[in-house]
């Protein structure tokens, strides 16, 4: 176990410290490239980047909370942050060290005013599963198997400090944005981040999803247990399932192919038809059955997306499945992605992205994502695309299509499944009218 969590003062020091080193290390960076030639500058920046990208994420790895929140955002959206940077922050996205258990004792009986001991029939001490925020605990009540999430002591309370330190690291670190930009993409990130500290409202967002995906029959999400959770105690039904790995390791082809599929036909409802997302692509936020059935879990970051981001979305996906680039760069303007003022990009530098991707994935074959390559097909195009960013902003809706899209395909290089995208995406986006 770890020990317990500092207090407010004592993380925002260690947080202002690791900011502090941060600073240093790419200022003496900076000062040493001046008496190196272009590419042994190069070669110190790809070092020092690579040096901060690991001293941020052993740091926020021993804090949790809001800073390794974002962190973990920030390993998935590579446009925002050097590569070699990119590629330490990744090691937020795997299990963190629990805290004690005096701790989960302590914040329970503070939040439901009793011991776990006195609110189940059993609680397991040792941790089912730890996360940035929260950790989460076995437990069983009246015959029902249960999971309990606890909020780690003082997360909601340093959010916002948390928050002011990690954007100072985005702009040390080159975040290539005006500072309008940064400013818009850290208040996402904090209404993201209070409204997933709040399990309150994580559980009537789990309400909502059962009641949204009523008619989705593969579709399982755990039920509220009301008595035994508030604000920073959620506790949910147990709902069991296969992760990913073992899909891949244990289910037949045929099996594995309804589970892409179904994954594939539960974000294209969540989001072309019901306009409401679940967020958090993290492989340990969902599990499988044999049957196709994808379990659904940490409801903590929810979006509703507007229909006309939804509608300009739509018109991206039709014109790639076409092959034609001659309305893209307006899309992009709609999709406010494009800055405004800035000189049109001519339509053979979006056709590249469409010839490099479409074929492969529309093809009359079906598609084997265990042999997928695209994400090295998009690399390739990638030195391109940075000549031209100065043209490009983030939205905070793109970032979060593009988490999704992601964390989906993520899902499935490890499944391995092989279907039909090009008929499954035509069927989502008909729930477009």
């Amino acid at each position: 176990m770890t020990e317990k969590p500092p207090t407010k003062g004592k993380r925002f020091f260690r947080i202002a410290k690791m900011t502090a080193k941060v600073a240093g290390n790419y200022a003496s960076s900076k000062a040493k490239s001046v008496f190196k030639n272009k590419q042994d500058s190069a070669s110190l920046a790809f070092a020092t980047h690579l040096l901060n990208g690991e001293l941020i994420a052993k740091e926020l790895g021993q804090l949790k909370g809001a800073a390794m929140k974002v962190g973990q955002m920030a390993s998935l959206a590579g446009d925002y942050l050097p590569p070699e940077m990119i590629e330490k922050l990744k090691t937020l996205q795997n299990d963190s060290p629990p805290m004690d258990y005096s701790v989960v004792e302590a914040q329970i009986e503070s939040e439901l005013g009793a011991l776990p001991e006195r609110l189940f029939d059993s609680f397991d001490e040792v941790p089912f599963k730890a996360a940035s925020i929260g950790q989460v605990h076995r437990a069983t009540l009246d015959g029902q198997e249960l999971i309990v999430k606890i909020q780690y002591p003082g997360v909601d309370e340093s959010c916002d400090s948390d928050l002011r330190q990690m954007r100072r690291i985005f702009k040390l670190a080159g975040f290539a944005y005006e500072k309008r930009i940064v400013d818009e993409m850290f208040e996402e990130f904090g209404r993201m981040l209070h409204e997933e500290l709040d399990y309150t409202n994580e559980a009537q967002n789990i309400r909502n999803f059962r009641e949204q995906h009523a008619n989705d029959s593969f579709v399982i999400i755990p039920r509220v247990i009301g008595e035994r959770s508030s604000g920073r105690i959620l506790t949910m039904s147990y709902e069991e399932g296969l992760t990913a790995e073992e899909v891949r390791d244990t289910l037949s082809p045929a099996e594995r192919n309804r589970i892409g599929e179904n994954i594939f036909k539960l974000f294209g409802r969540e989001f072309f038809r019901d306009r409401r997302i679940h967020a958090d692509p993290h492989p340990g936020n969902f599990a499988f059955r044999a049957d196709g059935s994808i379990l659904l879990y940490d409801f903590g970051c929810v979006k509703e997306i507007p229909e006309k981001f939804i509608r300009s979305y739509r018109d991206l996906i039709v014109e790639g499945l076409a092959m034609r680039a001659d309305h893209i760069d307006t899309i992009m303007f709609d999709l406010n992605i494009r800055k405004k003022g800035s000189a049109p990009i001519e339509k053979e530098f979006y056709q590249a992205f469409i010839d490099a991707v479409v074929p492969e994935l529309t093809g009359e074959h079906l598609y084997d994502y265990s042999t997928s390559n695209l994400h090295q097909k998009m690399k390739s195009i990638f030195p391109q695309a940075r000549r031209k960013m100065f043209s490009f902003q983030p939205n905070p809706e793109i970032a979060l299509v593009d988490r999704l899209l992601l964390g989906v395909h993520n899902l499935f290089r490890i499944i391995g499944p092989e279907f039909a995208w090009r008929e499954l995406i035509e069927e989502q986006i008909e729930y477009v009218k």
